[in-house]
């Protein structure tokens, strides 16, 4: 399957020593979202081990498992990964437990209940702290690009997170497209940009950049938003963490 095809996936963690209920948990948000994507693991050491292979985009643990409880797990979580979405979904329900949750810096705590619609609560909160951080990536990541990659003339450049799609442009970009400074656009919006011949090309010019991790270069006819059509050359080049491509970056000119 081609990486653009799961550009809105939410990857989750549930780590619970109770089997059954993380697997019942997986089934109720896969069927709450279907960006979701759950994998469980049933003690704290596995959910460390797995993060450090694959970072998930969100983090469900339980708070009463043996050896390292939820808020110990929560600890060693966050002295790697500050900003990981990290939701304490326990049935000890207690202040102390919260606010040794929200001292560790919990993203969100939620008590488990009887009915799906725990569930239902659940699946919100994981929604909304992930596009919580995604938000704040994209910001941070808007100012970075503007310092990196804006020239002067018609020099553009662009940045697209690889797990989100998010799709980031320069002011350069948008005078070269044609579009107001607030305007967004998706992965595939900016490819329907250029000539019905040339959007497939486009297309694999960018999944080898970001299967490869190579650098990747074309020149494609752009269609503006005024009608005109101009060549654009464009490079794309990829960024990676964890040893795959995370980000790419690129060039129009």
């Amino acid at each position: 399957m081609p990486w653009f095809a799961m550009l809105n996936e939410i990857s989750i963690l549930h780590i619970d020593d109770e089997p059954d209920f993380a697997d019942l948990t997986g089934t109720f948000l896969e069927r709450e979202d279907d960006r979701f994507a759950v994998e469980t693991a049933t003690s704290a050491d596995e959910g460390l081990q797995r993060i450090s292979d694959r970072p998930p985009d969100c983090v469900v643990s339980d708070y009463n498992m043996p050896g390292m409880d939820g808020v110990e797990f929560l600890q060693a979580v966050r002295e790697e990964y500050p900003d990981l979405p990290f939701i304490l979904f326990t049935g000890k329900g207690s202040e102390t437990v919260a606010s040794d949750a929200i001292a560790a810096d919990a993203t969100d705590y939620l008590q488990k209940q009887a009915g799906t619609e725990q569930y239902e609560l659940l699946a919100n909160r994981i929604r909304n702290a992930v596009q919580a951080k995604r938000d704040a990536q994209r910001v941070s990541r808007q100012e970075q690009l503007m310092r990196l990659t804006e020239f002067a003339g018609d020099t553009g450049g662009f940045e697209l997170d690889v797990d989100s799609g998010d799709l980031l442009l320069t002011d350069g970009t948008r005078r070269l497209i044609g579009l107001p400074e607030d305007a967004h656009l998706s992965f595939e919006e900016a490819i329907e940009l250029y000539h019905p011949d040339d959007q497939a090309d486009v297309r694999q010019t960018v999944n080898r950049a970001a299967k490869a991790g190579e650098e990747t270069r074309g020149i494609y006819r752009l269609q503006t938003s005024d009608g005109d059509e101009r060549f654009v050359d464009v490079t794309v080049t990829p960024a990676t963490g964890n040893g795959d491509v995370t980000t790419l970056r690129g060039v129009v000119c």
